[in-house]
């Protein structure tokens, strides 16, 4: 059975748990078209396309040749940290054999399109801090170069104690006066 997908998605075989072969049969992709096989050291696929197929199928060595396998769609969601998800549970075997499990194979199929994913405010934010002993002065800690209760720079003339000069029309609490 195949199912259609839009855009640019990543496939992974999560696990297998069959005694038949099993395999996947990419179509319509911009470039990774083909089969590959169903099991779980198959690398990581990263498949782009207007519009493309994936396509299952199952064989049991014998005398079956390849067949197609039967689908569901176990889960689909959406959250912050994946984006758009897909896990599709395959079931292999003659109908009227099957076990009816959908754990034959079971492929996950993430979507990685810019434009589906959400933005990651917690995942890269901006470090605003400073090292340790680069503060003002790039002292060391005990130095006062780096105390912020401390003035930067010595105080001004006519400002006893290093009292800030504040305008004739200001008092100290900032108060018209």
């Amino acid at each position: 059975m195949s199912e259609t997908f839009y855009g640019t998605w990543l496939i992974d075989v999560v696990s297998k748990d069959a005694a038949y072969s099993q395999r996947y049969i990419v179509s319509g992709s911009d470039r990774v078209d083909g089969v590959y096989p169903g099991d779980v050291s198959s690398p990581r696929l990263q498949i782009s396309g207007a519009e493309w197929t994936l396509t299952l199928e199952w064989n049991d060595n014998v005398n079956s040749g390849w067949q197609p396998s039967r689908v569901i769609r176990r889960t689909t969601t959406f959250d912050v940290d994946d984006g758009l998800v897909v896990v599709l549970g395959i079931d292999d075997n003659w109908p009227t054999y099957a076990d009816n499990d959908y754990d034959d194979l079971v492929i996950r199929c993430q979507n990685i399109d810019p434009q589906l994913l959400p933005w990651y405010p917690h995942r890269q934010t901006v470090d605003f801090r400073l090292p340790r002993g680069k503060g003002r002065g790039g002292g060391k800690p005990g130095d006062g170069l780096n105390d912020p209760c401390k003035p930067c720079s010595p105080p001004r003339e006519g400002t006893p104690g290093g009292e800030p000069i504040m305008g004739s029309h200001l008092s100290p609490i900032g108060v018209r006066g």
